[in-house]
């Protein structure tokens, strides 16, 4: 028995010897891996480690700063206005740099490359703020780009007084008033990018300003005020069928100009008419508007457009009392007060209606050609009907042109040299030419008046003589013409 036992003592304890070994050999192993791991930590971020938001777990500093500057890159810089827009500048050839310093390879220089093993439980995480740093010149290339800025910087602080052409007179722009401070402006934003704060709202009381006029600024402005008062002219010439205004650019075009081209001022302020320009104007509105003795063109009933040439008929201005009166008031206050001055202009002779078209729209048209008589009132057709003129054969044609109504008779002879005519209804318009009925003619209208014609005269059947009689008054325009 006790051979046996001792027989089973001795691998016992040799069992036990090799447990020991083995234990001490994986203590070995482990404490050789351990030690690795801590001396490869020495150089390397410890297991679980966070920066920035980025696993840098095995990584060396210069590693883990190219991955945690991996992003960095140029900052979206606006400038927002009062009302919301935003005005984004290009930064495109900005410089800029993000200097992390040592921040990340002292965080690496602070852990314990010995108790890496504690990140096993628990994240390290750290964060490191770069300097930024930007070209403040290329900032301001880009600035002075938004379209705004650019336009604040090229304004000259001044009254600038031009006449616009589109307008049609002399206008002003304030530029004294809300002027952006555009140099602060830039400074702010400068300093708020360095620090990441890279939108800048455009307070208007932090960064408007209003420059207070000079004395020179302030003759400057009186002067347009002079000049406003009178470009605001209330004259209307009424012409009848047209009314022509003095706007501004009719008003300003009398005035004798400066080599500036402002209205020129005599000594006491006042501002010099030209007569030339006066004596033109005139000149031209009566070439506009005088039709006597003048071709017309009229548009004929028969759907054509006619030049007729002759006749007594028309309208003549009088010249010499238009120039006076323009010369009298174009400078007098009350024409520039805000309330209108019509006038109408004097005449040598007037017609029936005023305006281009002093023929107006009611009117005897008689067309020889096709031997027919028209009668409009107020451009309506009343009363239409065939004729007879006088006769081609004989040389009694009848007169041609543009003539009024200068009577209107009953039951009375028309005397010529070789007839007499008794007529109930008589309506000359020139000597012995007019219109009547013809009691002794059946037929009307057709090639009647190139053999058996009137003496001149235009014949209407009497019914239509009577009807027209009763509705023309004397006075009102004929037009006769082939």
């Amino acid at each position: 028995m006790i051979l046996q036992q001792e027989n089973n003592i001795i691998p016992r304890k040799k069992i036990i010897r090799i447990h020991i070994i083995s234990l001490s050999i994986v203590i070995l192993f482990f404490a050789i891996c351990y030690i690795g791991m801590s001396i490869y930590y020495l150089k390397h971020f410890t297991y679980n480690t966070w920066i920035n938001g980025y696993y840098c777990t095995g990584l060396s500093s210069e590693e883990a700063l190219n991955l945690v500057s991996s992003e960095d890159v140029v900052p979206s810089v606006s400038v927002v206005l009062q009302d919301g827009t935003e005005y984004k500048l290009d930064m495109t050839d900005v410089e800029f740099s993000y200097d992390y310093g040592n921040s990340v390879s002292d965080i690496l220089e602070s852990q314990s490359a010995f108790g890496w093993l504690s990140g096993l439980g628990n994240a390290q995480e750290y964060t490191v703020n770069p300097i930024f740093s930007i070209a403040k010149e290329d900032l301001w290339a880009t600035f002075e780009m938004i379209d705004f800025v650019s336009e604040e910087i090229s304004r000259e602080p001044d009254y600038l007084l031009h006449y616009s052409v589109e307008q049609g007179k002399y206008v002003y722009t304030d530029n004294l008033v809300h002027r952006l401070n555009y140099d602060q402006v830039f400074e702010d934003l400068y300093e708020g990018v360095l620090i990441g704060n890279n939108t800048l709202l455009l307070d208007e009381d932090k960064y408007y300003f209003d420059y207070e006029p000079n004395s020179a600024q302030l003759e400057k402005m009186a002067r347009f005020e002079r000049i406003d008062a009178y470009q605001n002219c209330d004259l209307i010439y009424d012409m009848g069928a047209e009314q022509i205004e003095f706007v501004p650019k009719v008003a300003l075009s009398f005035l004798v100009m400066d080599a500036n081209g402002f209205p020129k001022e005599d000594s006491g302020k006042n501002f010099i008419l030209d007569e030339e320009k006066i004596l033109d104007w005139v000149t031209k509105l009566c070439d506009e508007y005088d039709t006597f003795e003048k071709p017309r063109l009229f548009e004929a009933s028969r759907g054509e457009t006619v030049e007729v040439e002759g006749g007594t008929y028309g309208t003549l201005l009088n010249p010499e009392p238009e120039i006076e009166y323009l010369a009298n008031n174009l400078l007098s206050a009350s024409f520039h007060d805000g309330t209108p001055d019509y006038h109408i202009p004097e005449y040598l002779m007037t017609a029936y209606a005023r305006g281009k078209n002093d023929i107006g729209g009611t009117y005897i048209e008689v067309d020889l050609t096709n031997q027919h008589l028209y009668y409009y009132e107020n451009n309506v057709l009343v009363l239409d009907t065939d004729v007879v003129s006088g006769n081609v054969q004989t040389r009694n044609d009848t007169a041609q042109g543009t003539y009024s109504i200068i009577s209107k008779e009953i039951n009375r002879y028309i005397i010529g040299v070789d007839f007499t005519s008794f007529v109930n209804f008589w309506m000359p318009y020139y000597k012995n030419y007019g219109l009547n009925d013809s009691t002794w003619r059946e037929e009307y209208g057709g090639d009647i008046y190139l053999t058996q014609g009137s003496h001149g005269q235009v014949n209407l059947p009497v019914d239509k003589a009577e009807s027209l009689f009763e509705k023309i008054e004397i006075g009102i325009p004929i037009v006769v013409f082939y």
